[in-house]
């Protein structure tokens, strides 16, 4: 089960990237896993929950750090 801390991260990593589908793709990951661990059904992988802490403190990334997630918005 994901913590409540690991649920506010994701949240505010959508809320930065403009909602729940552009923080599914920018993880590259399923809508359904990513609504399983925001609704802490499922607890979050390590690496899925330091990129979203990366990207809360980080802000937006930037061309250098997620250039194809950029061309994809």
């Amino acid at each position: 089960m994901a913590s409540r801390s690991q649920r506010e991260t994701l949240a505010r990593a959508a809320q930065l990237l403009g909602g729940i589908g552009f923080l599914r793709d920018y993880l590259d990951v399923t809508a359904t896993q990513l609504l399983r661990w925001m609704d802490a059904t499922d607890a979050v992988p390590d690496e899925i929950y330091t990129r979203a802490v990366e990207l809360v403190v980080r802000g937006l990334p930037t061309e250098e750090v997620e250039p194809a997630w950029r061309e994809a918005r």
